[in-house]
């Protein structure tokens, strides 16, 4: 009944809308992604020009998955966009707040690094792996927890690929991470599925990021996603 009640927590109706081949072309974009990653962190210049890199590459990149879901004719839902208002109008309010902040603080820096957190971060991670990846791999599988697993260990070890590039870390190192990206993924897995909105963990991650520029940015997008849940359940019961 537990585990029952676990599973429930993390299922996503993009589930259901994708094949099991489709896990396939799922371990082909991360592996695109972990190999692009290594070498482009080799070609990056590591200055202040780093970011608008990032982002750039990152948009493309983003836009390119979206192309392939589109043209696989499974809409955006099966990555977890939804045609919802308030995660769109929430990104903005947050977007306007950093501006805001960084002209009071008169530090670019600050306005940079929220579009860098929110595409490359927050963007590029959850639709890479809780959108694209997750359900699919769940679908290969028939489960969950399988996919749960099978793609938060992969997510955990791509946080290695920064450390080898700039630091010459061993590659092993990937170990240190397995048990982190599970329990990441986890939790924006829970975001995603409790709200039924990718967007939702997109701000979340890119925000608890963020936090080190703007620290109530974290406890901000928690408590927006805590209201959100329970209006969501609080009108399921009316209707």
């Amino acid at each position: 009944m537990i585990f029952n009640s676990f599973l429930s927590l993390i299922e996503v109706d993009a589930i259901n809308q994708v094949g099991k081949r489709d896990g396939i072309g799922a371990f082909i974009l991360i592996a695109i992604e972990a190999i692009g990653m290594f070498f482009l962190l080799k070609w990056i210049p590591l200055n202040g020009s780093y970011i608008y890199y990032q982002l750039a590459i990152h948009s493309l990149w983003i836009g390119a998955i979206i192309l392939i879901v589109v043209l696989r004719k499974q809409g955006l839902s099966s990555i977890g966009f939804k045609k919802e208002a308030v995660p769109y109008i929430t990104v903005g309010v947050f977007t306007i707040l950093a501006v805001v902040c960084a002209v009071w603080k008169e530090n670019n820096e600050i306005m940079g690094r929220w579009f860098f957190y929110l595409i490359v971060v927050g963007g590029g991670e959850e639709i890479l792996f809780r959108g694209v990846a997750y359900p699919r791999v769940a679908k290969m599988f028939d489960s969950p927890l399988a996919a749960l697993i099978i793609t938060g260990s992969l997510f955990g070890a791509m946080h290695q690929i920064a450390p080898m590039v700039w630091n010459n870390a061993p590659w092993y190192g990937v170990f240190n991470h397995l048990g982190g990206g599970v329990i990441g993924t986890m939790f924006f897995l829970f975001i995603y599925a409790s709200t039924e909105n990718i967007i939702n963990a997109i701000l979340v991650h890119a925000a608890l990021d963020f936090s080190k520029y703007i620290p109530f940015f974290s406890i901000l997008s928690i408590l927006y996603v805590i209201v959100l849940v329970v209006f969501k359940k609080a009108r399921r019961k009316t209707v």
